[in-house]
Order: C-alpha cells, then structure tokens, then sequence
C-alpha cells in the first residue's frame, strides 16, 4: 500500500469513527449555573471529569444515551444499575451523575 493510499485510508476511518460517534456535550458555564442549583459545590472540573468517566465507564460497554434524553428521574432510575455492572467507585458514579443531570438541567 502506497503512502497516498494509506492516508486516505486513515482519513476515511478518522470520518467514520466522528460520524458514527455519539455526540456528547462538553460541559459549559450554564451547564455549571443549572448544576449548582442540584450540587451547590459543583466545578466545571468536576463536570469534565464526569463526561470522560461517562464516555469510558459506560461507553465502554453499551452506546451511550445523550444526557438530555433521559431525564433526571430516569437517570436516578437507571444509574444505581449501571453503578453496580460497571463496577464504579462512590467518587466516579457520583461525577457522572453531576455530569448527566446538569447537562440536563439546562432543559428544564
């Protein structure tokens, strides 16, 4: 395989693995305003740290739901499972939580 080959060959993995991504939300100062009105202690850091454990816990096993398609009930709901079978510690179940609830307590 020639050069030319190869790199249009990468770029075309590099186009599929965007597209077919899901396409969470990096979180933003109103993301951090909705979620401190849920976590009065909350961080942007926290926030961020909450989406990568989110997108490596959880996408690591299933296709991750945006966060705003469920909604804070559900996520309520569902979390304490995915706790258990994604074997998360205390500190990374509840930074995705944050995570989860204040991307969509944006909505509401």
């Amino acid at each position: 395989m020639n050069s030319k080959t190869k790199i249009i060959t990468l770029l075309c993995i590099a186009a599929f693995s965007v597209c077919c991504s899901p396409s969470l939300y990096k979180p933003t100062t109103v993301d951090l305003d909705a979620g401190k009105k849920l976590y009065t202690d909350l961080t942007i850091e926290q926030l961020n740290k909450g989406l990568q454990l989110y997108a490596d816990k959880c996408g690591s096993c299933h296709a991750l739901y945006k966060p705003r398609e469920i909604t804070p009930a559900r996520w309520t709901e569902m979390l304490p499972e995915m706790k258990t079978k994604a074997q998360l510690t205390d500190k990374e179940y509840d930074l995705i939580t944050r995570y989860l609830k204040s991307k969509n307590a944006t909505t509401n």
